[in-house]
């Protein structure tokens, strides 16, 4: 039996626009993979994650540094959520931010 290889999806300030239309796509038509999204959780209010094949891991603000911009931030906090589902998952795995 063929095994659906790992895809994560590297969004961690996630707005609205352009990226929110190729995420929905890239989740409509996915046969191939299981996707593991790294996001904020507004994405969350936007796409509705229900499909058996998505895994969503919510990016927490760990770190807190005054006076450096919040897009910074998440993205500094995301890499840590990153790194720990890197960690967890053995196969091949391809990463698209």
């Amino acid at each position: 039996m063929y095994k659906k290889k790992n895809l994560i999806l590297f969004y961690p300030s996630f707005e609205r626009g352009g990226v929110e239309k190729i995420l929905k796509n890239i989740i409509k038509n996915n046969k191939k993979f299981v996707i593991h999204i790294i996001s904020s959780k507004n994405l969350l209010n936007i796409i509705k994650i229900k499909k058996n094949n998505l895994i969503f891991y919510p990016v927490i603000n760990k770190i807190k540094i005054p006076f450096f911009p919040q897009r910074f931030l998440t993205a500094l906090n995301g890499m840590f959520v990153l790194n720990s589902v890197l960690k967890k998952i053995k196969e091949k795995i391809i990463v698209h931010s």
